[in-house]
């Protein structure tokens, strides 16, 4: 009696915790619905106007993204211009180039060579899964808001999911209450962006580990595997993910390597059933197999050169030039270049420090969107009362306490 009990009370807390999700979500919506802050994707500088772009593109016919082409925003034209002033040789190669391909300019053209032809700007996952909802609902950018905020109740869920496996019923309902009430995940849920479904999928990522390591069966590590494949289309950072569940697996199977061996097999396969269409696709456009984001090279410099500033204003590197060749970089030389830039081993140190000090400020420096402009823009997204004021305090904690 008492364990039935415990589970009624259990999917009211959760079901009250999805259902203030989804009236915060649905009075975002609608309150924005006539301002400008549904049509931020408008902008061409944005990362939003370029995902459209290539989401109508895929809609249109090329389902193998041969002809998308590369993002050239205000920083990107001024690093080639940088190039090209430093090579006159490769700016008149360029603008020969260019005079072929009506429609085309230097700069995009160099950019294009240095990430190579057809190979995929970013991670595909995210524009396929918007492809896919403007051809079942027309090409109508709400559509994807609403599927983002559908997503936002279904990360309350796992939260509270997450939460109420590793702690108890109340304090599952608080956490997940917070994520519900969380200004910054409901800004990013209204902004063609993958921080959504990044977000997302990192929790379910969480709950999926967790049942996998509580109850060891193969379809579970296929399946986690799988799902690791698929944040790994969405986006490559979740290569962390993955090498941290491997390092976790044989503590789990108690370092008996045959069962290792068969957990490792289970989980690779799934990450590579999720990547077979990935391989199709770049063998079929003459690109390396595995190939995903072509701009890895100059989001690893822009975020540890060694002039890295959390509260700069200017969004590339000065070190873009100097690091990064126009025809090309291989994401290993990129790395060991970018860090070899730095003085000393203290360097590195004090540009992670400051990522980590950048948690604890109001400010944001603003890329795509700038929360600070929202804020003000949504009387919803003033009020609500979790932002990173009160979550960062309890990330601390969190990272403390995982180290016991």
């Amino acid at each position: 009696m008492i364990m039935m009990q415990r589970a009624v009370m259990k999917r009211l807390a959760c079901g009250l915790a999805m259902l203030v999700s989804a009236i915060v979500s649905v009075t975002f919506f609608l309150e924005t619905r006539n301002g400008p802050l549904q049509h931020w994707t408008e902008w061409e500088q944005t990362d939003g106007y370029y995902y459209d772009v290539w989401a109508r593109s895929i809609v249109g016919g090329d389902l193998l993204c041969r002809n998308v082409p590369v993002p050239v925003n205000f920083w990107q034209l001024d690093v080639a211009e940088a190039w090209m002033k430093k090579d006159p040789k490769l700016a008149a190669e360029m603008a020969a180039e260019s005079l072929k391909k009506p429609g085309s300019t230097p700069a995009s053209l160099l950019w294009l060579k240095s990430l190579g032809e057809h190979r995929y700007y970013q991670e595909p996952g995210y524009q396929y899964g918007i492809a896919l909802i403007y051809a079942l609902f027309g090409l109508h950018v709400q559509a994807v808001f609403i599927a983002q905020l559908l997503l936002g109740v279904l990360t309350v869920w796992l939260v509270f999911a997450v939460t109420n496996r590793y702690f108890d019923v109340s304090t599952a309902t608080l956490a997940a209450l917070m994520c519900a009430l969380c200004a910054p995940l409901l800004m990013y849920q209204l902004l063609l962006l993958r921080d959504a479904p990044i977000c997302f999928a990192g929790f379910l990522l969480v709950w999926l580990s967790s049942r996998a390591f509580d109850c060891p069966r193969p379809f579970r590590w296929l399946v986690l595997g799988m799902a690791i494949g698929g944040a790994l289309i969405l986006k490559s950072i979740f290569v962390v993910y993955l090498s941290g569940v491997l390092l976790l697996v044989p503590n789990v199977c108690g370092w008996r390597w045959k069962r290792i061996s068969f957990v490792v097999v289970s989980i690779m396969a799934g990450v590579m059933i999720m990547f077979v269409p990935l391989v199709i696709r770049n063998v079929a456009v003459g690109v390396p197999p595995l190939a995903l984001a072509g701009n890895a090279a100059y989001a690893f410099v822009q975020s540890n050169s060694v002039d890295y500033r959390w509260d700069a204003i200017t969004p590339w590197s000065d070190n873009l030039v100097s690091v990064l060749k126009p025809s090309g970089n291989s994401i290993a030389f990129t790395i060991f270049k970018t860090l070899a830039n730095h003085d000393s081993v203290w360097s590195v140190v004090k540009m992670y420090v400051c990522k980590f000090d950048a948690a604890w400020h109001w400010w944001a420096r603003p890329d795509n969107a700038c929360s600070y402009a929202w804020r003000c823009a949504s009387k919803i997204l003033a009020w609500l009362p979790v932002t990173f004021t009160l979550v960062s305090p309890l990330a601390l904690v969190g990272l403390v306490l995982c180290m016991r």
